[in-house]
């Protein structure tokens, strides 16, 4: 009987994947395996299974442990990371490895953190803001807040950083309670109105979202405060409106994703949304990135790195301010994550809209040709 050698790829500075024989363990490509590498054992992941190998069999080495809880690297995303590695001239191996959450990277098995979502009791619907004493400021904040509907974590940081404090004091008092969710989901809270749009606006919505199914990038020309969010959302609106699909949504900046978050979550609260950046906590991110993969998150709002991210459901790709420097990555793999976009939403054959006040003049030229 043939052994079973699998192809892996490894976090080292070498464009190679390295041969290990299963060791009597069931897996399947796309996993994480635990491999022997010298004197340590390091994280890979399974890119290929074979019957052969360059290499003696009696030399190869076994794997010693497979992570069997997670869901597994889809094709999608390997051919995009390869397209990449081979485009940026960088190692492949880690190239994958650099695209997981930190956690998916150690040795040990990836648990993320839990998150709760903040409601108020009968008595807490009932209770008088004044009863709280004035020094308890945060106290009184929180309290007034959840009046106007449930709150999770993010929002509640928003109001304090001193935030649990005040909750655990009002909970204490029977006033608060709080419900385990999924991260990164919101709240049940009524959809803020959508405004009308001008003539223009309804245009550019209509050519996007009947370009559903479709390669084909747009560009949303307009200045500061011409409305371009709007677009965004009233798109995202339409186009996932059938309970199915996905979007990923790109922001140069991490100070903004906060805010296009909190506008999406307000206006669209029907769709789960996570974000994804690195002033999110270790166990966060790998929440929020499991959220993406599972298909459960149906808006992913991210930095650059968020572009590798295995979204299986993708409708469509949006880059915000896609002329901004802060697309491009200066260390490790330096790739460019408006052109990585395009890449992806080519071999996706979905519609990519990129909005910008002074577009790139790459940006002009791909937007005039398809």
């Amino acid at each position: 009987m043939a052994a079973n050698i699998l192809k892996v790829a490894l976090d080292v500075p070498l464009d190679r994947l390295f041969d290990y024989l299963d060791g009597g363990y069931h897996v399947d490509i796309g996993q994480r395996v635990l491999v022997p590498f010298g004197r340590r054992s390091v994280v890979g992941v399974v890119v290929g299974i074979s019957d052969t190998s360059e290499f003696a069999l009696e030399k190869l080495k076994a794997i010693s442990g497979v992570f069997n809880d997670e869901q597994s690297l889809d094709a999608d995303t390997f051919g995009l990371i390869r397209f990449c590695a081979d485009y940026y001239q960088y190692p492949f191996g880690q190239a994958l490895l650099a695209s997981l959450p930190a956690r998916l990277r150690q040795t040990q098995p990836a648990v993320a953190r839990k998150q709760f979502l903040y409601a108020l009791t009968p008595q807490g619907e009932q209770a008088d803001v004044e009863a709280i004493p004035a020094r308890q400021s945060v106290q009184r904040k929180v309290l007034l807040a959840l009046k106007q509907g449930k709150l999770n974590e993010a929002a509640l940081k928003e109001i304090s950083a001193t935030w649990r404090k005040a909750v655990e004091a009002l909970q204490q008092q029977g006033w608060v309670f709080a419900e385990q969710v999924l991260a990164g989901f919101g709240s049940s809270n009524a959809a803020v109105p959508a405004p009308a749009l001008n003539d223009e606006q309804s245009q550019a919505v209509a050519h996007v979202v009947a370009s559903t199914g479709e390669f084909k990038p747009f560009l949303l020309h307009g200045i500061t405060g011409s409305g371009k969010t709007e677009v965004y959302m009233q798109i995202l609106q339409q186009m996932l409106a059938d309970n199915d699909g996905q979007a990923l949504v790109l922001v140069p900046e991490i100070n903004l994703t906060p805010q296009l978050e909190a506008r999406f979550r307000n206006r669209l609260p029907h769709l789960p949304l996570v974000s994804l950046h690195s002033n999110l906590s270790e166990s966060e991110r790998l929440q929020n990135w499991r959220l993406a993969q599972s298909g459960q998150a149906r808006i992913i709002i991210g930095t650059r790195l968020a572009v590798f991210t295995p979204i299986p459901k993708l409708k469509i790709v949006m880059v915000d301010e896609e002329h901004d420097g802060s697309y491009k990555q200066q260390d490790s793999m330096r790739y460019h994550a408006r052109d990585v976009a395009m890449v992806r939403a080519q071999r996706t054959k979905v519609p990519m809209l990129m909005g910008s006040a002074t577009p790139a003049l790459e940006t002009w030229q791909n937007a005039q040709t398809y």
